[in-house]
């Protein structure tokens, strides 16, 4: 039992050591890495590149597109619209062309435990005030940010 008992408290000693080396870690508890997301423009309509993609919690995106482009997720029954949070304590669901790097992704406690709340559709994207996408015309699978649980 007591043989037991230290393997526990030690495994518990090198958990805690490894999550305080992480968050020293050159970055520290920010965002570990921004994820490029393009709006590729199809005539009057657009698509995302990569389609649908999947980014971890604390990393940030950065939206690229033409100039004048316009960005806004969904507003959505079981989660917050948006993973990436605002300054006020709120979800920031609009980003354009003058403001294209988010927030590093975070995710609620049910987010990360409740299945496809981590799943944040695009509802629409706009260049120069002219849509090329939007959900309620025509909704895209591809077109949503999914952060991983």
């Amino acid at each position: 039992m007591k043989k037991l008992l230290w393997t526990v408290v030690i495994l518990a000693c090198l958990f805690v050591i490894y999550r305080v080396l992480m968050a020293f870690r050159p970055g520290g508890v920010q965002a570990r890495d921004t994820f490029g997301v393009t709006i590729v423009m199809n005539g009057n309509s657009c698509t995302i590149n990569p389609p649908a993609p999947k980014i971890d919690q604390d990393q940030r995106v950065q939206w690229y597109g033409p100039p004048g482009f316009v960005v806004t997720f969904a507003d959505q029954v079981f989660n917050t619209g948006s993973p990436f949070p605002d300054a006020n304590g709120g979800w920031q669901k609009t980003f354009s062309s003058a403001n294209s790097l988010t927030t590093p992704a975070t995710l609620t406690p049910l987010e990360k435990i409740i299945p496809f709340t981590n799943i944040f559709p695009l509802q629409s994207v706009t260049v120069n005030g002219q849509p090329c996408y939007d959900r309620d015309a025509h909704a895209d699978p591809n077109m949503k940010v999914i952060v991983n649980q």
